[in-house]
């Protein structure tokens, strides 16, 4: 019990017996001051003891080799100083990464930091390194080599695609001339072109 609710319990309790109300009260604080003199005074605010604050565990620390470097990496190009131990931890967390998956989650981190104003101007709030990892928002960002790779096979297959056409033309002529060199020679021609196409040469 503390002061505040003793004199208000003996105000209530010594108020009958005294005729007016600062007669109770100068009571109540005379018994107060003898109760704390004897050492039964404020027995609440001693016993009291704060609260343990707890220690966040430390993740970055738990980094190493190529994960640390891959990390320090992506934590620079992210370019908002804030939850770099969160986002250590959503990083361990994710797993045994290959180094082209890291290597992606840098390069994603550079291009989401470019977007960053955009979005608040809208009035919204960027997703904080952690969820960024943890949600796997690298996926939505393509990486550059994929694109160009796409590219490299639409051409590679459009590339078949008229020497497939091309092939079947001059066979259907060498069939019905099988002794015309020049078709031969132009059947030879496109199978190798269609081998060196594959990558079988």
């Amino acid at each position: 019990m503390n002061k505040k609710e003793y004199i208000q319990m003996a105000t209530l309790l010594y108020r009958p017996k005294h005729s007016k109300d600062k007669n109770a009260i100068a009571w109540g604080l005379a018994m107060w001051d003898a109760l704390t003199k004897a050492g039964y005074g404020d027995t609440l605010s001693k016993s009291k003891t704060k609260p343990k604050t707890r220690k966040s565990f430390d993740w970055y620390a738990k980094l190493e080799g190529k994960s640390k470097e891959y990390f320090d990496q992506f934590w620079s190009n992210w370019k908002e100083k804030k939850g770099r131990n969160e986002a250590a931890s959503a990083w361990i967390k994710r797993g045994d990464m290959a180094d082209r998956e890291m290597q992606h989650l840098v390069y994603a981190a550079s291009k989401f930091a470019a977007t960053r104003a955009a979005i608040r101007a809208e009035g919204l709030t960027p997703i904080m390194a952690q969820g960024f990892i943890n949600n796997r928002r690298d996926k939505d960002i393509e990486r550059p080599c994929d694109v160009a790779n796409d590219a490299m096979k639409a051409a590679q297959l459009e590339e078949l695609r008229t020497l497939t056409g091309d092939l079947v033309h001059y066979q259907s002529l060498l069939d019905k001339e099988p002794d015309n060199k020049v078709y031969s020679d132009e059947v030879e021609r496109i199978r190798k072109r269609i081998k060196t196409t594959k990558g079988l040469t």
